[in-house]
C-alpha cells in the first residue's frame, strides 16, 4: 500500500479541516474522561513507555497521556529533549541514547509513542534500532517521505535539510517490531494518506476522527494506545474495535 502511495504527490488537507483544528480545545477538555474508561482497559505489564511530543511540543504536552498510561501500570518517560524543534539527525541520536539508557536500566525494551514529528523520530528508530524497542505507536505522523507530504514546509522549518534522508524514505515500511499508525481523516495539518504505514502481520493503521493537534488528548486515542501496549511481547495481535467493549 505505502509503496504505491509513494508515487503520488499529496496536497495539504482541505481548508475546512485546517480551519477546524480549533477542535483541539474541546478535545483537550474531554481528555479528562480517559480516567473514567480505565475500568474497561487492560492493566499494563509495567514495561517502560517513552512518549515523544509533536513539533514545537514539550514534555508538558504529553503529560496527560503519560499520566494516563502510568495509572494503568506502565513506567512512563518523557523524551528529556525539551521542545521538539529538530533537527532530525541530532534528535534521532539523542533519542536513541535515551531509549538505550532506559532499556539497560529497566532490563526491558521500551515502547515508543510519537505524536506527529515525534512519530517520525520513533519510526526511524524502529527501522534502524529495533533491538532496543518493544513496539512503536504514531499519532498523525507523516510516515511518507516528508518532501512528498503535506507537512513539507513544517518539516523544513524543523530540520532544514534532512541529515538522513535514506531513513526517512523508508519509515512507512513495516519495521521489525509491532507498529501502529493512528490517523484521522479530519486531520487539518497532515494529509491523512501520508500517515499510512505499510500493512503486515505486525504493522497496522487505525483510523479515528478528530483534529491533529488534539490527537494526544482524545480519550479514544488513549484507549487504543492502552490496548496496543497491553499486547503480550512476542504474541502481538492486530487491533479490532471489539477490544474496546464500550464502543
Amino acid at each position: 500500500m505505502s509503496r504505491q502511495l509513494k508515487t503520488e504527490v499529496l496536497g495539504p488537507p482541505p481548508l475546512l479541516h485546517r480551519m477546524l483544528e480549533a477542535r483541539a480545545v474541546p478535545e483537550y477538555l474531554c481528555g479528562v474522561t480517559s480516567r473514567v474508561l480505565q475500568r474497561y482497559l487492560p492493566q499494563g505489564d509495567r514495561h517502560p513507555v517513552v512518549v515523544v511530543p509533536a513539533f514545537m511540543g514539550s514534555a508538558v504536552s504529553t503529560k496527560r497521556l503519560r499520566d494516563f498510561l502510568r495509572s494503568l501500570g506502565y513506567y512512563t518517560f518523557d523524551w528529556r529533549l525539551g521542545r521538539n524543534t529538530g533537527p532530525v539527525g541530532p534528535t534521532e541520536a539523542a533519542l536513541l541514547e535515551r531509549v538505550q539508557m532506559i532499556h539497560e536500566r529497566m532490563g526491558q525494551k521500551p515502547s515508543l509513542v510519537g505524536w506527529s514529528l515525534g512519530g517520525v523520530y520513533a519510526r526511524i528508530l524502529a527501522q534502524t534500532h529495533p533491538q532496543h524497542l518493544r513496539s512503536v505507536i504514531t499519532l498523525g505522523s507523516p510516515l511518507r517521505y516528508p518532501h512528498q507530504s503535506s507537512a513539507d514546509s513544517l518539516y523544513r522549518q524543523a530540520s532544514g535539510q534532512f541529515e538522513h534522508p535514506e531513513h526517512l524514505m523508508e519509515i512507512d515500511a513495516a519495521p521489525g517490531i509491532p507498529a501502529t499508525s493512528i490517523h484521522s481523516r479530519l486531520d487539518g495539518i497532515v494529509n491523512w494518506r501520508a500517515c499510512l504505514s505499510e500493512e503486515s502481520a505486525t504493522s497496522e493503521n487505525i483510523r479515528v476522527y478528530g483534529s491533529h493537534c488534539g490527537l494526544g488528548y482524545q480519550p479514544l486515542v488513549h484507549c487504543i494506545i492502552a490496548d496496543r501496549l497491553a499486547q503480550p511481547e512476542g504474541a502481538w495481535e492486530r487491533f479490532t474495535w471489539r477490544n474496546l467493549p464500550f464502543i
